[in-house]
């Protein structure tokens, strides 16, 4: 996978392949050697996501790995020592004591009122509940956490370190913030929402092809940064969740690869795609199916070889469709009028036209238009 990155399309050729797959290989046995020493000491990498925005003192979302123990800690160390910033007072500290106490009683009041409901929305919504909550125990570890790991000890481990991801970095009140690049992201990179499956998950359209490459260069001139593109994945997924737009809390995904090459597959697009998937490993079974279309030979090849290497609960979420089954394979768990008419239905909406786009653009507009009011009132009283 490395030797793809670093080697130049021109020269990439079956000799070149055959290490790409050896190193891939590779790459899949010392992972799994390490989530499994991970979870028998207690300590592992976590995946940390730092505030959504490159700026000092503003959010970011620059993804790094840090060896930590995953114990509660407080968010502020002030809050517990009393320590104050040179332009703080004791004012500022009592109302951030207050802010963090309302957070917590939230949190506890949230856990309580899900705690009896095991299936659905609500059962992930309790499992992403608790960041403020320091009297949560090993033993509170909700299911969805154990449903998506292969011990109780991955679970708990992993359960931790989602929590202290959202802690630390104010997951929980992400809708208030502003997405400059929203519509511009979306236009570059095919990634929708159709609406619901007949299981009522919800059912996402990507289309990942060579012209990504294209699309990370339009990126960078637009200075959208990895960062942006992986804050607003982390945005996209606390709307559709805390909205409830899918009864069961699960996705139905399709992937669509028609036109992608190994060679798409860039050092570029790694940089664009690490930190959005390290977000996405902070919420617990997501995924109900991915449905794989329009697969070139290259990709089949790579499949057959490297899923026997991987969790049976990963493969068994990953079908790989042969093109003359898309309609029937796909028309068979997604009513034939929300199917695009590209895959054999009678949708003919353009993708982001779908009701629950709308919805979603409209909400993106209001919280920017609030952004941008509220910074006019800031420089009315700096004038």
């Amino acid at each position: 996978f490395m030797l793809s990155i670093l080697i130049p399309e021109e020269y990439v050729n079956r000799a070149t392949m055959l290490g790409v797959l050896l190193g891939l290989l590779l790459s899949v046995f010392m992972l799994e050697k390490a989530k499994r020493s991970s979870t028998t000491t207690g300590v592992g990498t976590a995946k940390v996501v730092q505030p959504f925005n490159d700026t000092a003192g503003k959010r970011s979302s620059i993804v790094t790995e840090k060896n930590v123990w995953l114990t509660f800690v407080d968010f502020d160390p002030s809050l517990k020592y009393n320590i104050l910033d040179l332009d703080e007072d004791e004012k500022s500290l009592g109302e951030k004591r207050a802010k963090r106490q309302r957070l917590k009683l939230q949190a506890q009041n949230t856990v309580r009122d899900l705690s009896q409901s095991k299936l659905g929305v609500d059962a992930l919504i309790s499992a992403l509940c608790g960041a403020f909550d320091d009297s949560l125990r090993d033993e509170d570890v909700p299911q969805k956490w154990i449903d998506a790991t292969d011990t109780r000890e991955q679970a708990i481990f992993q359960w931790r370190g989602a929590l202290k991801w959202r802690r630390e970095y104010d997951i929980d009140n992400i809708l208030d913030v502003p997405q400059p690049h929203y519509e511009e992201i979306k236009s570059l990179s095919v990634y929708g929402w159709l609406g619901l499956d007949n299981e009522q998950s919800l059912v996402v359209l990507q289309k990942l092809s060579h012209e990504f490459k294209q699309s990370i260069e339009k990126f960078r001139e637009l200075g959208v940064t990895p960062q942006m593109f992986a804050a607003q994945s982390v945005f996209l997924n606390e709307y559709w969740i805390k909205n409830r737009l899918s009864p069961t809390g699960r996705i139905c995904h399709i992937l669509d690869l028609k036109g992608f090459a190994l060679s798409t597959v860039s050092k570029g697009v790694i940089d664009y795609l690490m930190p959005m998937n390290r977000c996405m490993q902070q919420y617990p079974e997501l995924l109900l199916h991915v449905y794989v279309i329009n697969a070139p030979n290259s990709f089949r090849w790579i499949w057959r070889i490297i899923s026997p290497f991987l969790a049976k609960k990963t493969t068994e979420k990953f079908q790989v469709i042969p093109d003359k089954k898309i309609k029937e394979r796909l028309s068979a768990i997604i009513p034939v009028d929300l199917l695009p008419a590209e895959y054999g239905g009678n949708n003919e909406t353009p993708l982001y036209e779908s009701p629950f786009e709308k919805q979603l653009l409209e909400f993106v507009r209001e919280v920017n238009a609030k952004a941008a009011q509220n910074e006019r009132s800031l420089l009315k009283l700096d004038a």
